[in-house]
C-alpha cells in the first residue's frame, strides 16, 4: 500500500520532486530555517539582503 496518491506519484515521475505539506513539524522547520539563515548570513527580516 502506497502513502502517495497516483497523482502524486505521477507528478514526481514527471517533475522529479513532490511537496508534502505537514510532513515535518513546524517546530523543527523553524529551527532548521534559523540555522540555515545563520549559516547563509541572511537577515530573516530582510530575506533579500546578504551580509
Amino acid at each position: 500500500m502506497s502513502v502517495l496518491t497516483a497523482e502524486q506519484v505521477a507528478f514526481y515521475q514527471e517533475n522529479g520532486y513532490i511537496l508534502l505539506s505537514g510532513l515535518i513539524p513546524d517546530e523543527i522547520s523553524l529551527k532548521a530555517k534559523g540555522v540555515m539563515e545563520k549559516w547563509a548570513e541572511t537577515d530573516p527580516r530582510n530575506p533579500n539582503a546578504v551580509s
